[in-house]
């Protein structure tokens, strides 16, 4: 029986980027190394407190989002983030809390703002390795998990793509979670027969597929589009999701993503952490709906 791994990677996707992309997919190792912890606590909007790595505890920021030594506190532990983010007031929704003003956070160091750290290129340019994620789980109409009706009960992957910076046209947030799912019928992923269904979301909207439809790469491989600056993931079928590509915008060098490490969300040290990856609407003076998202793990259900 093929390893988990080895089918994870067997079906991994390639990504088509536009020739106009600035940001591209960065490590979350790179992000948290230029982060600070954060918090807006709901009962109390009007105060904001960042973690200290050093003094182990939360300590007032006199001027959000501006402290006097802001490198002092980069980087916090991730058991610390993890735990303290668990405890109290969390983001709770895909974009940063019930009312996005309030929750925990981690907030881009203000000198990198704009920029996009550790990132790889289309043409293969890369300060550091950048891995996708992916997270392996049941689905189907019995579990907690979404599967569309037409895939039925089975096994879900889900690649994940990490971005420091969304710049849609319609707005700009810190951090940018983008994921594609593969479904499996009951039994066929321990075979490593293909996927019945694919699914892409945008803005919070699963568009369902069936794989075959796909353009295929080495008949496995599913060849997907980033939208331009706001990283949604297209197939590039209008009849599936509404996509239009237009090929002359693409950049030629594609991101064979199996050809890079594939890492386990279970296995990450930030895989419990609760809160937002950007700061939230109150931080940076941002609309509500541009915070900072969550991250994967509370995206396995229908409306993520």
């Amino acid at each position: 029986m093929p390893a988990e791994h080895d089918v994870v990677v067997r079906y991994a996707p390639r990504l088509r980027f536009y020739k106009t992309e600035k940001h591209f997919p960065c490590s979350v190792d790179e992000f948290h190394a230029r982060a600070t912890f954060r918090r807006v606590l709901c009962s109390n909007q009007k105060g904001e407190e960042v973690w200290s790595p050093q003094q182990r505890a939360w300590v007032p920021v006199p001027k959000p989002p501006d402290l006097p030594d802001e490198k002092a506190y980069l980087a916090p532990d991730w058991d610390d983030v993890v735990k303290q983010a668990t405890l109290g007031d969390i983001a709770g929704d895909s974009h940063g809390g019930a009312s996005a003003r309030c929750g925990y956070f981690l907030a881009l160091d203000r000198s990198w703002f704009g920029k996009s750290p550790g990132a790889i290129k289309p043409t293969g340019a890369i300060t550091s390795p950048v891995p996708i994620y992916c997270d392996v789980y049941p689905c189907g109409p019995d579990s907690p998990n979404f599967a569309p009706p037409e895939a039925g009960a089975g096994i879900a992957v889900s690649y994940w793509i990490f971005y420091v910076w969304n710049h849609a046209s319609v707005g700009w947030h810190e951090g940018d979670w983008e994921h594609l799912t593969l479904y499996f019928a009951a039994g066929d992923f321990e075979k490593a027969k293909p996927p019945t269904h694919f699914a892409t979301w945008q803005h919070g909207k699963p568009h369902v597929g069936g794989f075959k439809k796909l353009t295929l790469i080495d008949d496995t491989h599913p060849e997907i589009y980033v939208n331009d600056q706001g990283h949604a993931l297209q197939s590039g079928m209008p009849a599936v999701d509404g996509a239009t590509v237009t090929p002359g915008l693409l950049a030629k060098q594609a991101w064979d993503t199996w050809t890079l490490p594939i890492h386990d969300i279970e296995d990450e040290l930030w895989c419990g952490y609760t809160g937002g990856w950007g700061a939230i609407a109150t931080h940076r003076k941002l609309l509500v709906d541009l915070s900072g998202p969550v991250g994967p793990w509370y995206k396995r259900g229908p409306g993520q």
